[in-house]
């Protein structure tokens, strides 16, 4: 059995109707409220499964330009699958199919899947007779989402009517995930972040899935034909191992924080504080608070030379010849209210 044909019209896929369709939709929109990426993909993929059934999923993201997948949600499948995938993706033919007819579901059985040597593992793997694959392309970003439905019975191939149904389905699915990032972003921000820093949701590559307000224009700051959705070249080196690591020769602050197996990028303006290692802006802080220079190495577990020493490196840093300058040079670099440019 070869791939199939595109699938048939809603108007004969007699078992997909519209209130069906309706009352899918309204489910998993409200699914997609939950700011836990992972939980909304798990609960979305047990309610795809009430009326498609599959043995499972990879739930992918890329991007326009690159044909490899840069995260995988992975659904009663090995994570290592992300790998197998991205192994030979130009000669791999269910990836070139995603590729070519986005928006089409393609359904290959196990036999064509053993011909093609670049998807042979699927079968051979993992046991997989009956896979089902579709892609959506993102206008306004050049995200791509896949969903891959796997069956390992060979006399159990996906119908017209399950191909349309994924059809009519996928491009929801990739506002919905789109609407689960941005409650993340939301609750991340009622946690406390500073509101002078601005958010975006990356993938592990670096490629922007959402942003708060604010945040396109901090980059153009600093790189000013910056349009994504890849974020600027060493915004996120080290990956989602990073941790405030400051953009080299930028105005810019980014940190970069895990967030569901994707990136949370954190974004401010450099302050007079980021000039100054974390000892010296303790210093720094406490004695123009109006410390004396016993009370800070008191509170600080240092020497009064010590703290004579750090102030010297933060006067000559910050451009300053006393405690009052310090105290204001500091009130200066306090972030503006939120809002404010």
């Amino acid at each position: 059995m070869s791939q199939l044909s595109p699938a048939t019209p809603i108007g004969s896929c007699h078992e997909a109707s519209l209130e069906q369709l309706s009352a899918s939709l309204l489910r998993l929109y409200r699914l997609a409220l939950h700011p836990d990426i992972a939980a909304f993909q798990n609960a979305a993929l047990l309610h795809l499964l009430e009326q498609v059934p599959f043995d499972g999923c990879v739930w992918g993201s890329g991007v326009l330009g690159d044909s490899h997948l840069h995260h995988v949600h992975p659904w009663q499948v090995d994570r290592g699958i992300l790998g197998l995938i991205n192994s030979d993706v130009e000669h791999n033919v269910v990836a070139q199919h995603c590729i070519a007819s986005p928006g089409v579901a393609h359904v290959f059985d196990g036999s064509s899947l053993r011909a093609n040597a670049a998807a042979a593992w699927m079968p051979r793997h993992f046991g997989f007779e009956q896979v089902m694959v579709i892609a959506v392309v993102d206008p306004d970003t050049g995200v791509i989402d896949s969903l891959g439905l796997l069956r390992r019975q060979a006399q159990a191939p996906f119908d017209a009517r399950e191909r349309r149904w994924i059809e009519l389905l996928m491009p929801h699915l990739q506002v919905m995930l789109r609407l689960c990032l941005l409650t993340h972003l939301h609750g991340r921000r009622e946690q406390g972040m500073p509101a002078h820093e601005r958010l975006a949701i990356s993938d592990p590559c670096g490629v922007v899935h959402i942003m708060e307000h604010g945040f396109a224009e901090l980059l153009r700051e600093q790189w000013p034909d910056w349009r994504g959705p890849w974020l600027p070249p060493g915004v996120i080196d080290g990956g989602i191992s990073a941790r405030a690591s400051r953009v080299p020769s930028a105005g810019l602050r980014v940190s970069v924080d895990d967030a569901c197996e994707r990136l949370l990028v954190r974004v401010r303006r450099c302050s007079a504080l980021d000039r100054l290692s974390p000892q010296e802006q303790a210093v720094s802080v406490a004695y123009a608070q109006g410390q004396s220079h016993k009370e800070v190495a008191r509170a600080l577990g240092v020497t009064p030379a010590t703290v004579r020493h750090h102030l010297r490196r933060v006067y000559a840093k910050l451009s300053v010849d006393d405690k009052a300058a310090l105290a204001q040079r500091l009130k200066e670099s306090e972030p503006a209210p939120s809002g404010s440019r």
